[in-house]
Parts: structure tokens; C-alpha cells; sequence
């Protein structure tokens, strides 16, 4: 029959913990209140204590209280690093529970706001800048005026690309999103650069995390709210990335496909043998007489529509060669004819590859196909992109190579 069950051993450890808070807290209350509300301070900041940030939002200074505190065994000090640390989790958690359980949220945003407005040195608040938010975000509910949340909203921004460059992709994303919620429901009239710099942002970490549904929603605002198609892209991007990666690869590429054509650069609907041999020609056409060196020395492309299309086909590529393997080889070959026509990019590399691997393929053209695979390596060498390495050298080496160096 159904019977309560529990652990006795867990009961009695949570009884003594909450007795060992308790009874901290009263030996707290005897310091001396400006003692008292140092500890506080910092207790939201953490189990270790930092008097230069102290100092930051204490009125006065803190060294006199620190040692007091010390003196009491609340505190630990060590000498040779000049550094203060709560003697135990109990004596933190005790002194963060003096503060009213109502007026925490506004206790850590004041904390958060007098931090922030202490640091004059963009340089020394970047330092700080998750310690900042960390309080703010506490209290951020409390913010009423738009222009402050605005601010917030920016500091959010910026906290996330730091994070994302240190490849902390959950903080990045807790923060990136904490500034979407900050922004106002004009946000987009108000605020556009701003908005659509963190929904994309957002939108980008969230792919990197797997939150695939907040993908969704926050490319789906961006496609509502942008002024322009080229405001898109960097949206569009994401979104046949997040399509691919969930399975939908038929969406992406339909998806990817309506992005190319908006840019110029429309793909026929039905693709044959037929047309890519054609293709295969007109390719061998443009590049008829140039030698590898003469093509390294192309202009680079400066054409922001090409080389927005360019990107996409090298999104789509992957989902085309598994899910459409008729579309892979055309979308190869346009980028060498863009490449030729509007100069070298990263992703040129791609389609200098591909094209190596469909001439070796036929049976026919091993030596020319060695060449544009070389051509390949020297492009990927030229720009040292480091997205595309595995994607070129596997295909050179395991589909180029083979025929000429095994």
C-alpha cells in the first residue's frame, strides 16, 4: 500500500543547517550596524570579499569593518593575497538572510546600479560586467523607466559578446536574453539598432545551446520587425542552420532558396544531370586560360549581396548534398562563377573544392581537378578561416586527392 517515506539523515542535516543560520544571525546582530551592512553587501556578491568593490558602493570605507568582522571569526583574511573570504557558507548565507527577504531585489539592484555608475574606464567595467549584471538582474523587475532598462538592455548586449568569445555559450545566452526582455514594446521604433542587434545575438546563442524554440520566436520577431531585407539576413542565416540541424532539411533549403532569390541568384526548381553537365561547362568556360595564381590574385568581393548569397550557399550545401543531392552541385558552381565575377571570399574555398571533386568525379579530368582542389587549399590558406578546414580538407584530401596523391 502507498506509505510516507523520508530520510531521516537528510531531515536532521537540513534542522541543523537552518539552527546553524539561525544562531549565526543573532551573533551577527551584535556587530556594529555599518559592520553588519558590509557583510551584507557582501554576501550578494559572493562567498569571497573583494574591499576594492566594497568599497565601490560603501559610503565609507570598509577595511576597519572587514577586520572587526575577522576579529569575530566571520571572516578569514589571507595575508599573502590580501584577500577576505567568509569563514564558512553558513556565516554568508546567514549574513544575506538579515537582509528582509521583500527588499532583496531592490538591495541587490542598488548594488548593481552603484557598481555600474563607479566605472568610468569602459575597459575596468567589461571587468566587472557580469558581477554588475549578476546584482542587477536580482532586481530588474523593479526598473520602471524605459531609458535605464534600455541601458540594461545594452550592457546585456555586450556582456554576451564577451561571453560568446570566451565560448560561454549558457552565460551568454542568460544574458543576451535578459536584454531582450529589458527592451520595451516599442522597442523596434525606439530602440531598432539596438533590437536588432540582440535579437540577433540572442537568436545565434540560443541555435548554440539547442534552444531551437526561442530560435523561432526570436527570428520570427526580427522578420516582423525589420526595415529591410539585408536587416534579415544575418536572421535568415540562423534560421536554415536551426532548420537543418533539427532534421527539416527540406524547409531549409526551401527557406535558403527564397533568401538566394531575393538576393539575385535563383535556382531552378527541377535539377537533372543535364544541367549540371551544362553547368560543368560554362564553369570550365569562365575559367578557361586563368591560372591558379592569376585567380589568388582576384579583387576581394565587396558586393554585400554576393556575399550575403555566398554564406547561404555554403549554409545550404550540406542539407542540398544529403536531403537534394541534385541542387549541391549547381549551388558549387555559382560560387565559383560569383567568385570570378565579383572577386574572392572566405567561402570561395567551398566552391573552388566542390568543383575539383565534380571534375574528378567524371573520370576524366584528375589533373584538373587536382588543381582547383590546390586552389582551394590556397584561397582557405589566403583568408584562414578556420569555420571551413574540416569541411575542405576532407573533401580535398579523401575526394581530391585520391586520384592524383594517394
Amino acid at each position: 500500500g502507498m506509505e510516507w517515506v523520508w530520510d531521516e539523515r537528510k531531515i536532521v542535516q537540513k534542522i541543523a543547517f537552518r539552527r546553524a543560520v539561525e544562531l549565526t544571525t543573532v551573533r551577527l546582530s551584535k556587530l556594529p550596524k555599518a559592520t553588519r551592512e558590509v557583510l551584507e553587501v557582501a554576501a550578494c556578491l559572493g562567498s569571497q570579499l573583494n574591499e576594492t568593490l566594497l568599497n565601490r558602493i560603501s559610503p565609507r570605507p570598509v577595511f576597519s569593518h572587514l577586520k572587526k568582522a575577522t576579529s569575530k571569526g566571520f571572516l578569514q583574511y589571507d595575508k599573502q593575497n590580501d584577500t577576505y573570504w567568509f569563514s564558512h557558507d553558513i556565516v554568508q548565507e546567514a549574513a544575506y538572510k538579515i537582509i528582509a527577504y521583500q527588499e532583496r531585489e531592490a538591495f541587490h539592484l542598488t548594488i548593481g546600479r552603484e557598481l555600474w555608475k563607479s566605472f568610468n574606464d569602459i575597459e575596468d567595467l567589461e571587468g566587472h560586467i557580469f558581477i554588475i549584471l549578476g546584482q542587477i538582474r536580482e532586481g530588474a523587475n523593479l526598473i520602471s523607466y524605459q531609458e535605464e532598462r534600455n541601458d540594461v538592455a545594452a550592457l546585456c548586449l555586450r556582456a554576451g559578446e564577451l561571453a560568446i568569445c570566451a565560448s560561454s555559450f549558457q552565460t551568454a545566452s542568460e544574458y543576451l536574453l535578459l536584454g531582450v526582455t529589458m527592451l520595451g514594446e516599442n522597442c523596434w521604433n525606439d530602440e531598432y539598432d539596438l533590437s536588432l542587434e540582440l535579437y540577433n545575438a540572442a537568436a545565434e546563442v540560443e541555435y548554440c545551446v539547442g534552444n531551437f524554440d526561442n530560435v523561432e520566436k526570436l527570428a520570427t520577431q526580427i522578420f516582423a520587425n525589420t526595415r529591410t531585407f539585408p536587416d534579415t539576413l544575418r536572421a535568415h542565416s540562423i534560421h536554415v542552420y536551426s532548420l537543418g540541424s533539427r532534421g527539416h532539411m527540406l524547409k531549409a533549403i526551401e527557406r535558403g532558396l527564397e533568401v538566394l532569390e531575393a538576393l539575385g541568384e535563383k535556382f531552378p526548381t527541377k535539377q537533372s544531370a543535364n544541367s549540371i553537365a551544362v553547368a560543368i561547362k560554362r564553369t570550365k568556360w569562365l575559367v578557361r586560360g586563368k591560372t591558379n595564381d592569376e585567380l589568388l590574385r582576384l579583387p576581394l568581393m565587396d558586393n554585400p549581396e554576393k556575399l550575403a548569397a555566398m554564406q547561404m550557399m555554403n549554409i545550404m550545401f550540406l542539407y542540398a548534398y544529403i536531403a537534394v543531392p541534385s541542387l549541391a552541385p549547381l549551388m558549387a558552381l555559382r560560387m565559383v562563377k560569383l567568385t570570378l565575377e565579383f572577386g574572392l571570399c572566405d567561402v570561395s574555398s567551398v566552391g573552388f573544392v566542390t568543383y575539383a571533386m565534380l571534375l574528378c568525379g567524371n573520370g576524366k579530368d584528375f589533373e584538373e581537378g587536382f588543381r582547383y582542389g590546390e586552389l582551394a587549399m590556397k584561397v582557405f590558406d589566403k583568408f584562414d578561416t578556420k569555420a571551413w578546414i574540416g569541411r575542405i580538407a576532407a573533401w580535398f584530401y579523401g575526394s581530391v586527392c585520391i586520384w592524383r596523391k594517394p
